[in-house]
């Protein structure tokens, strides 16, 4: 699609582009996933970060200082945008600013997103990727690095032990922060992550892709080739026995729960595949069926949170009633059925 940028907007997007041999469409569609899908979390601790900075830089002698004040002005436009208080005027164009065509192939999800966004403040999509580009990439070099270190240090305080397929938006926090830190950084955000291709399996009605490094059981429920489901096994707090994702195949309906001796049958699969999965098993310790009041709770409590937690969960397929095309499965795992209801 044609997009009408600022020529400063055009300039600052291109200069990011050659500096990373890449493409501006690249670039622009790496800055709207990235700021148009901050999760709230995340907003709240970059608002407050922002707000720290301007009380500090209050304090200091000469506030009129060009550069302080510049820093001022930047976190204040900052704050607006974090506390979701943008307005039409923000992503407002003067009429005497130099404006520069350019064809970008925006992703659905990228559209979505900023569309979504830009409806909200009764604005049009070009002006609010403007906005965007503005908020990301036109701010003060020592700006950048202190968003830069703030976000990396948060990322690394996200605990890895939630990161886990079940609690995917723990895992989406942290990749929020491992984003803005490295775009800040001016670093290059197309190979900040290791990059691996997705293997495949037929199944009866479709296949699945999923990353390579999961294990994949045989003879647990069902052959591939039979089957219609499938299912991951992942383990909480499994980080120190060097646990793998499981996958299985089945056909029980989605949702519907495993008995116990079903789990049991899945875990002697995982014990075949990979023998110390039963240090897990040996390990784990129960829920605390105690009241809250009881002086034992908590250190109950936490011993169980601290546990090893296996957990099955079903992978999401193309026909189910909730899943987008556009939007990204948990690890990239998902069940691509002949006919999906997009197609359909």
């Amino acid at each position: 699609m044609n997009i009408e940028l600022s020529k400063t907007s055009f300039e600052l997007v291109q200069q990011y582009a050659n500096l990373h041999i890449g493409k501006i469409t690249y670039v622009l569609n790496y800055i709207i996933k990235m700021m148009a899908n901050i999760p709230e979390e995340v907003r709240k601790k970059l608002l407050i970060f922002c707000e720290d900075r301007i009380e500090e830089m209050k304090q200091i002698p000469f506030t009129d200082e060009t550069e302080v004040k510049q820093r001022i002005d930047v976190y204040l436009r900052l704050c607006h945008f974090f506390a979701n208080e943008t307005s039409k005027k923000d992503t407002m164009l003067s009429n005497d600013i130099e404006k520069a065509k350019t064809t970008v192939s925006f992703t659905p999800s990228n559209i979505k997103a900023a569309t979504r966004e830009a409806k909200k403040v009764d604005t049009t999509f070009a002006r609010y990727t403007n906005y965007l580009i503005s908020l990301a990439l036109d701010i003060p070099p020592r700006v950048q690095g202190e968003l830069s270190v703030f976000c990396t240090a948060q990322a690394s305080g996200v605990d890895e032990q939630n990161s886990l397929y079940w609690m995917y938006r723990a895992r989406k926090i942290q990749d929020s922060y491992k984003e803005l830190a490295v775009f800040w950084a001016q670093r290059s955000p197309y190979n900040s992550e290791k990059t691996t291709s997705l293997k495949r399996i037929e199944m009866k009605n479709g296949y699945i892709v999923y990353p390579p490094d999961w294990v994949v059981l045989d003879g647990v429920q069902c052959d591939p080739k039979d089957s219609v489901r499938a299912c991951v096994i992942e383990i909480k707090n499994g980080q120190k026995y060097d646990m793998p994702h499981f996958l299985f195949f089945t056909n029980k309906d989605l949702g519907d729960p495993f008995t116990k001796d079903e789990e049991n049958s899945v875990y002697l699969s995982c014990i075949k595949a990979v023998p110390n999965f039963i240090e897990v098993l040996r390990d784990g310790v129960d829920q605390p069926t105690m009241p809250i009041t009881d002086p034992k709770y908590k250190e109950a409590s936490e011993r169980f949170l601290a546990s090893p937690i296996p957990k099955i969960f079903y992978i999401p397929a193309t026909d189910d009633p909730y899943y987008y095309m556009e939007d990204e499965p948990p690890f990239g795992c998902h069940i691509v059925r002949s006919v999906s209801k997009n197609e359909e």
